[in-house]
């Protein structure tokens, strides 16, 4: 998982030679994209040595020409205009805000670099000029309703074509952050609001969440509309914590061999930070995902009693050693070379902590994460003499069956009450 060769095999000869070699620490990108020139023998090649990943001319006798992309920051999508000797790429690089996507130009051979996009908001929705001179986009933020603007392609702001003011905004979500436990990282979270949002009253929150390694939990868009759970009378809470994607290896790599460990504690960190608002029942705070999210939802509450009053588990992993091994050993190494890391890592391992209440949900014809999953957590809360509720369908696999988003609900009302207070 950590050590990958690019290999050419010479169709006649038979004789096999390795082109490219990349080491992580953690893990290494198992298909990086090779993104052929038209002499089809050179090619662009995305590579994380830096800790971000960025791109290289080689060729198929593994010379490296020049590095055509650099910065302290992640690259979310590339265009080529070979003709023009021309790259395009969005990258996650506002000095502002990790998640305002940004366009940049540079050569292909590395030269004039440049940010084109220089407003830091969010952009979307570009527009090329055939010119190569003018570039259109849409920016907005969470709650900054989308305008389109035109910038030259030397980085200036030219006008807004298309405007919303910010004063029409629905002011439905906040963007919020806070540092790492570790002080290495900025969270960042977004607290979603009912559309009749009352400061003066208390709310009871979800922390809605999945929270895998690579994903990603929130974007910096526009919220138009409310979430429904809003609407039902809750605040949602959402976190990309670290181990996510958008950020680099060391934040993609911060829970590599623990999961469960830091990436959990940011989410219950971000309810710690938000508890504090007088609107924010931290004594009414529930926590749901599915699959890993399942699995990081029987974690909050069994390791931060102290945050979670309710969880729902859908569906969710809850020892490593019964997962996938290309998945799993990916991000935990294999339980010989990390026992502690499968120990700790395991929601069983924690149910002596439980104070709230959980409702686990499983499919029983699961074939991603098999019911043993949830069967081996059930045991281990009867052995604790803990109660809890549960749910499983017959003829249902890793999407559960009719009736889970219902179910869910009311297990909420039950145990958050959003009509109280």
């Amino acid at each position: 998982q950590q050590h990958l060769k690019v290999m050419t095999v010479d169709l006649e000869s038979g004789e096999c030679k390795a082109i490219i070699e990349e080491h992580q620490e953690t893990w290494q990108e198992n298909s990086p994209a090779m993104r052929f020139l038209k002499d089809k023998k050179r090619f662009l090649w995305p590579t994380d040595k830096t800790g971000f990943t960025h791109y290289e001319v080689r060729d198929l006798e593994g010379n490296v020409f020049q590095t055509v992309t650099q910065g302290d920051f992640q690259i979310n999508s590339l265009e080529v205009f070979e003709d023009e000797n021309l790259v395009s790429f969005v990258a996650n690089s506002s000095s502002v805000n990790p998640y305002y996507m940004q366009y940049h130009l540079v050569s292909l051979d590395g030269k004039r670099q440049r940010r084109v996009t220089t407003l830091d908001y969010h952009h979307s929705n570009f527009q090329l000029s055939p010119d190569r001179k003018w570039l259109i986009a849409q920016y907005e933020s969470v709650n900054r309703p989308p305008s389109t603007a035109i910038y030259r392609t030397d980085g200036k702001f030219i006008a807004n074509l298309a405007e919303q003011s910010p004063s029409t905004a629905a002011n439905l979500a906040e963007m919020f952050k806070f540092r790492s436990e570790d002080d290495q990282f900025d969270i960042y979270g977004i607290l979603y609001k009912p559309s009749d949002f009352d400061p003066g009253k208390e709310y009871p929150v979800i922390n809605a969440l999945y929270g895998g390694p690579g994903s990603r939990e929130i974007s910096a868009r526009y919220v138009s509309r409310p979430r429904r759970e809003c609407d039902e009378g809750y605040l949602v809470v959402k976190v990309n914590n670290r181990g996510t994607g958008g950020r680099g290896k060391a934040f993609l790599g911060a829970a590599y061999l623990k999961l469960g460990d830091v990436d959990i504690q940011d989410h219950a960190d971000a309810i710690r930070m938000l508890r504090k608002r007088s609107y924010v029942d931290g004594d009414r705070v529930g926590i749901v995902g599915h699959s890993y999210g399942g699995f990081m939802a029987a974690m909050g509450i069994f390791k931060h009693p102290d945050v979670y009053t309710a969880a729902v588990d859908r569906a969710g992993p809850t020892d490593w050693r019964n997962y996938d091994t290309i998945y799993t050993e990916r991000y935990m190494s294999t339980p010989q070379l990390n026992p502690e890391g499968y120990k700790m890592g395991a929601a069983m391992s924690h149910v002596k902590n439980l104070k709230g209440k959980i409702l686990i949900m499983h499919g029983m014809v699961d074939d991603n994460v098999h019911p043993n999953n949830a069967f081996q957590l059930i045991e281990a809360l009867d052995r604790a003499g803990l109660t809890y509720e549960s749910r499983f369908w017959p003829n249902g696999g890793h999407g559960l069956g009719r009736g889970v988003d219902v179910t869910q609900g009311e297990f909420f009302k039950r145990t958050l009450r959003p009509e109280s207070h």
